[in-house]
Order: C-alpha cells, then structure tokens, then sequence
C-alpha cells in the first residue's frame, strides 16, 4: 500500500522572517530561486503521490496564484483556514474533512525537504503499513538538520 494523498501545511504567518513574510508567504520564499513550495511538491512527486492538498490563510491570494501559474501535473487543492488561524491540528482537520482518504503524509514546507528523504520517507510508509499503526513521525536528529552550507 502506497499513501495516494498529501498535505501541506501553508497557513502560518512567517513571523519568524519578519520582513520577508510582510508581503511574501513563507512558502513562496525562493531558495536558489525555487520557492520552497515549489520544492516540497517536487518531493510529494517523487514520491508517486498524485493529490495534494494545502491550507492557505496569511497571504493565500499568493499561494493560490503561483499553484495556477505553475500548473503542476498533479490534482492540488487549496483550502483557506477560514477567518481565524486554525493552527496545525486545525488546519489538517479542515482539509481532510472533504476528503475520503484515510491516510496522509503531511508535510511543512519550510523543512527544504531534497530528493534524499525519498527513501526514509518510503520506508516510513511501508513501517506504517506493514505495522497497522495509527500514525508515524519521521523526525531528524537535532545536530544533523541544520546545515549552513544547504548541503
């Protein structure tokens, strides 16, 4: 068995990067000139995944915008949180309540996700299937997820 749909998760305000995220959502902040949507839906791609769905509020215009200006070859649908901000939990409630979909890998953007992370993320996937689990977290050792020289 194989995950058939993805979210990710594009609702947050970026006040982190502050004045970046003023005018610009967080996941349309270019890295190498890709933003870094656009490089989490190439790795939900390389995954075989066909269906994304993404929850928008600061900024959502934008977000929806560059989704129809890049015409992915995948189905992505757009889900605003609404009026008020439903923070994670909220936010992946909201897009799987129209869905018939039971499982889901759920993806934050701002991790620069790469074409490496296929693997364990497919192995993940087999470990939560062959084990009947509710859920699975895949998580990085602190020491080794922050690289200055984006390697």
């Amino acid at each position: 068995m194989r995950i058939r749909t993805a979210l990710i998760l594009c609702a947050g305000f970026g006040k982190r990067l502050n004045p970046l995220t003023l005018e610009t959502p967080k996941p349309l902040l270019k890295i190498k000139n890709t933003t870094i949507l656009e490089n989490c839906i190439n790795l939900i791609s390389k995954l075989g995944i066909k269906k994304i769905l993404i929850n928008t509020f600061h900024l959502g215009d934008q977000i929806n915008e560059f989704i129809k200006m890049k015409n992915f070859e995948m189905d992505i649908k757009i889900k605003e949180d609404g009026k008020n901000i439903l923070d994670t939990g909220g936010g992946i409630m909201n897009l799987v309540k129209d869905t018939t979909d039971q499982d889901f890998l759920v993806f934050n953007p701002d991790t620069l996700w790469n074409y490496k992370y296929v693997n364990e993320i497919n192995e993940m996937q087999d470990f939560y299937f062959s084990n009947k689990l509710n859920c699975i977290l895949l998580v990085a050792d602190k020491k080794l997820s922050f690289d200055k020289s984006l390697n």
